[in-house]
């Protein structure tokens, strides 16, 4: 084999030792009549002697000038000569059109030289890069002759290598290896054929030229230029960067150019965060043939986050940024999260069919506060995939915000939690952007605590319903609830979830939910924990055991308003059923002086004489009182019989008969007059003595 680098040679003649005169020699079998009509004026056609045996043997050349050179056969009978080893590859400067050509392999048979094949022929070129840029190969050749005794039927291949030992392959760009019947002819010639371009860094690198199975050609030329552009300054992948220990670091609010070279290539980024903040993900792609049988978004492109490791959580997985002709998508807006601080992975893969092609990728970073204040927006904060770690929705009268989240795998759940100061009727407004599929769906489910004991409400939608608002309300008092959001068979989309609250004003009134009763004043739940004016239980101030209220739209026997008891252990609930102890009978009664206390007393059942004198002792004892509840949380009042319904709440007290003062519900102790009849009733239990 022999090259010329922009240099055309003189005509070469041959001269064949051994015993075989070149004059006598017949090429008729291949329609060509002698040598010359092969040669090359800037080539020389070199050949076997015979098809076994050569290895090890020799013959002279004549250049045709009177001078000789001697040439040894190798084990594949083609002449060990030029840049047919890596080792031996002729250097070359990029940006210069080199012209070379494969040499031919030729058997004798008698008096007839046959041509075999050029495939042992392998020619090797090098060259040098200082400065990180892109390259690309542009090749042609002149064509030969297809005729009937002599089909053409495989390719060319010229091939890039790169790597420290030069072994890693780029790409490998396919010749038509006849013109007959291919519409890449022109004049005679191939048309030019240009590579995808190719991301490298400092170093050499080999290009490789080969014939293909099945040709059988003489020598035409090959024409190749290595396109090199320097990079001037613009950030660069730096291979190999195939796995999260080698991936390439790259500052936040940078982009760097990429390129997925060769065929399984990954390419793996690692970025770090010293604050919370949001992270949104760029990337554009050059475009690629569209492919006309399976659509242009058959074979998508992969980004995926990783958080500290490839083997740890996975934020998301975003398998579909299309890829179709000239189509540079942006997906800043699509793949927007708030992070942690630390180290996060990106890894980008791509289905075989974009070898080759590059990418922009950007990773941008902001913190919350500055993001937050920028576009008034939240952002859902992975890992909340439980409801342990539940993202915080921010629901009021003054404010009432969107939330911005992303299912970003098909096994994605996102959870959120939000407080109502205040009892509302509850929806939801669920906007993402519009498919065409009714068999994709999104789920929303609501619950009303942490152990999601009760599902309030469950609602399902599909994806081409881009702006829903759930056809479902539910009533709930104040308080702190649970959403999830999910999909089924879904492709990762981002959405915008509002939580949508009617409020209801409550003053003065019952709330009634899951079954419980809740007193509101002026739209605040009462007989809490925080009820500034519950009863304190003995462990001090903080230790609210319930309040006792007056509800005087409901009339008792006497024409009174009805006391209930809200008990805290049951977050502010009425109470049914139940028996109570109260450090006082009149909550202000520890400001009072004795003429207070003694004219208030008088006005219990049948005064001083009847259950005023038990009023006044209890106050001034600091005794308190004990108070009963019937299984609708009335207070009881008057006689009372444990008995019946009573008996099932209070069955160690069945049969027994008490008194309680139809003011203050005080149990009836001791000596009392009672409807001018004196009666004794024990001065502990209060059980009346027959």
């Amino acid at each position: 084999m022999r090259t010329g680098i922009g240099i055309k040679s003189a005509k070469l003649a041959r001269t064949i030792t051994a015993g075989i005169c070149a004059a006598a020699l017949s090429l008729g079998s291949f329609g060509i009549n002698n040598l010359t009509t092969i040669a090359k004026e800037d080539e020389t056609i070199f050949f076997t002697k015979e098809n076994e045996g050569n290895k090890g043997k020799t013959y002279e050349e004549d250049d045709g000038e009177g001078n000789k050179k001697t040439i040894e056969y190798n084990e594949n009978n083609i002449l060990n000569n030029g840049n047919g080893d890596r080792k031996k590859a002729t250097p070359i400067k990029v940006n210069t059109e080199i012209t070379g050509a494969l040499s031919a392999h030729y058997e004798t048979n008698g008096n007839q030289i046959n041509l075999v094949d050029t495939q042992g022929d392998v020619d090797y070129y090098y060259f040098k890069i200082t400065e990180p840029g892109t390259v690309s190969l542009t090749v042609s050749h002149d064509g030969v002759f297809q005729g009937t005794y002599l089909p053409v039927y495989g390719p060319w291949f010229a091939s890039l290598y790169g790597g420290t030992d030069g072994s890693v392959l780029y790409t490998t760009v396919d010749i038509p290896g006849g013109l007959e019947q291919s519409n890449d002819a022109v004049d005679g010639h191939l048309k030019s054929k240009t590579s995808f371009n190719y991301n490298v860094t400092e170093g050499e690198y080999y290009i490789e030229f080969r014939p293909g199975d099945y040709v059988s050609l003489a020598e035409p030329n090959y024409y190749f230029k290595v396109n090199y552009t320097p990079s001037k300054g613009k950030k660069m992948e730096q291979e190999s960067n195939e796995t999260a220990v080698t991936a390439t670091e790259i500052p936040i609010n940078t982009e760097y150019w990429g390129q997925l070279s060769l065929s399984g290539d990954i390419d793996w980024y690692k970025f770090t965060i010293d604050k919370p903040g949001v992270v949104s993900v760029k990337i554009e792609h050059e475009g690629v043939e569209y492919d006309a049988v399976n659509g242009a978004n058959y074979y998508p492109w992969y980004v995926s986050l990783f958080g500290d490791t490839e083997s740890s959580i996975v934020y998301f997985t975003y398998n579909r940024i299309p890829a179709g002709d000239a189509y540079k998508p942006d997906l800043s807006e699509l793949v927007s999260y708030n992070l942690t601080d630390g180290t996060y992975y990106l890894k980008i893969n791509t289905a075989d069919y974009h070898v080759g092609n590059s990418y922009y990728l950007t990773v941008n970073y902001e913190n919350y506060a500055e993001y937050e204040k920028r576009t008034g927006k939240r952002v859902e904060q992975e890992n909340n995939n439980s409801v342990s770690y539940s993202n915080e929705i921010i629901v009021s009268k003054d404010k009432n915000e969107d939330f911005n989240g992303q299912l970003s795998t098909s096994r994605d759940e996102d959870w959120y939690s939000f407080t109502l100061a205040q009892p509302a009727y509850v929806k939801f407004n669920f906007k993402h952007k519009e498919w065409d599929d009714v068999a994709k769906i999104w789920s929303l489910s609501m619950y009303n605590d942490k152990l999601l004991s009760k599902t309030l409400l469950m609602d399902s939608f599909s994806a081409n319903n881009p702006d829903y608002t759930t056809e479902n309300e539910v009533l709930v008092p104040d308080g702190t609830y649970y959403f999830q959001i999910n999909g089924s068979s879904w492709v990762p989309d981002t959405y915008t979830i509002k939580v949508v609250p009617d409020w209801k004003d409550l003053d003065c009134a019952w709330l009634d939910y899951d079954g419980k009763s809740y007193w509101y004043e002026e739209n605040v739940r009462q007989g809490t924990y925080s009820d500034k004016k519950g009863v304190v239980g003995d462990n001090g101030p903080d230790d609210i055991r319930g309040r006792e209220i007056c509800d005087n739209s409901v009339k008792d026997a006497f024409g009174n308003g009805t006391w209930f008891w809200l008990d805290s252990v049951y977050d502010g609930a009425k109470a049914e059923g139940k028996e109570v102890w109260m450090p006082y009978i009149y909550q202000d009664e520890a400001t009072w002086d004795d003429a207070r206390i003694e004219s208030t007393a008088a006005e219990s059942d049948y005064g001083m004489e009847g259950m005023g004198r038990c009023v006044r002792d209890a106050i001034k004892n600091k005794s308190g009182k004990w108070v009963r509840y019937d299984n609708e949380g009335k207070m009881l009042k008057g006689w009372v019989t444990i008995e019946g319904e009573l008996s099932l709440i209070y069955p160690k007290q069945a049969g027994n008969t008490y008194y309680y003062d139809s003011r203050t519900g005080l149990m009836a102790k001791g000596d009392v007059v009672i409807d001018g009849v004196k009666y004794h009733f024990d001065e502990t239990t209060g059980v009346l003595s027959e």
